[in-house]
């Protein structure tokens, strides 16, 4: 879709690809819908992050994902399977898996398959997980923050 606006900002003269070679505009109504709902975008956001949890495991005989203590998911409000991006604060790397559970309670924080070469236990990591939103709920959103101690036990949210 392209669209021009004026000087006030009002829209003027919106053509669409799809209408492109019929030579013919779309009516006010339709005009307007699509411009509404090309504006509409969803903004990606923080949505829950475990900071500086430290590796316990690096299995490279696995088929991927990064095992996390379901306590900790529980606190973040990670789910099973869900995209993260894993931050590695020992050499730099980044690296995008999902999520698997690890038993509650056992401070696991393991890197599986491929992305195991990319962490050695005792690496801190930050964990993150992101979710898109409207740009009305924006204001409403507040990100969850788990700060953990060596053993990846909790000690901070926000």
């Amino acid at each position: 879709m392209r669209h021009s606006l004026n000087a006030l900002g009002k829209k003027s003269n919106i053509y669409f690809y799809a209408l492109k070679g019929q030579n013919k505009k779309p009516d006010e109504a339709t005009a307007s819908y699509k411009y509404n709902r090309y504006l509409k975008m969803r903004v990606r956001l923080l949505k829950s992050k475990i900071h500086r949890a430290t590796v316990t495991d690096a299995n490279l005989d696995y088929y991927g994902s990064i095992s996390i203590d379901q306590d900790l998911m529980d606190a973040a409000g990670v789910l099973p399977y869900e995209h993260v991006l894993v931050a590695n604060l020992a050499n730099g790397t980044r690296h995008e898996t999902y999520v698997i559970s690890a038993p509650r309670g056992s401070g696991v924080i393991c890197s599986n398959g491929a992305a195991a070469h990319l962490v050695s236990p005792g690496d801190k990591v930050i964990i993150m997980a992101f979710a898109d939103f409207e740009p009305d709920e924006i204001a409403a959103h507040k990100s969850k923050i788990i700060i953990v101690d060596e053993n990846n036990r909790p000690i901070k949210k926000t």
